[in-house]
């Protein structure tokens, strides 16, 4: 399963990295991964056009479970991708320029689900 990282890099610009998760068999066809051990899960809903989100760096080192609608997200080195339904995203752009998110969708609900990465 791929999923794509948001981290500052030494040049203080936020950039995106692809990562492959790790399974391993555990029998009767099923894979898991290793635990990550979080501290805190939230949810966010919004309804409607979802107002862009200015630059702004990650509040902390969080996993994104985009649940439904899209949001695309524009790092500051100028690469711009989008995020749909089912798709995971790691934020750890805690320094630096940061990034924007803006919905792309009409309007409807946008639910998310954010996992706080523990320390």
């Amino acid at each position: 399963m791929k999923y794509a990282r948001l981290y500052t890099g030494p040049d203080g610009e936020t950039h995106f990295e692809d990562l492959e998760m790790v399974f391993e068999g555990r029998g009767g066809g099923g894979e898991l991964s290793s635990a990550i051990p979080v501290k805190a899960v939230q949810y966010q809903r919004s309804m409607g056009p979802m107002q862009a989100q200015d630059w702004h760096t990650a509040p902390r080192r969080q996993f994104i479970l985009q649940i439904s609608a899209s949001t695309e997200r524009e790092v500051s080195d100028g690469e711009v991708r989008r995020f749909g339904p089912g798709t995971l995203i790691l934020v750890e752009d805690l320094t630096g320029k940061g990034h924007v998110t803006r919905g792309i969708d009409d309007g409807g609900e946008r639910l998310m689900l954010f996992m706080h990465v523990a320390e």
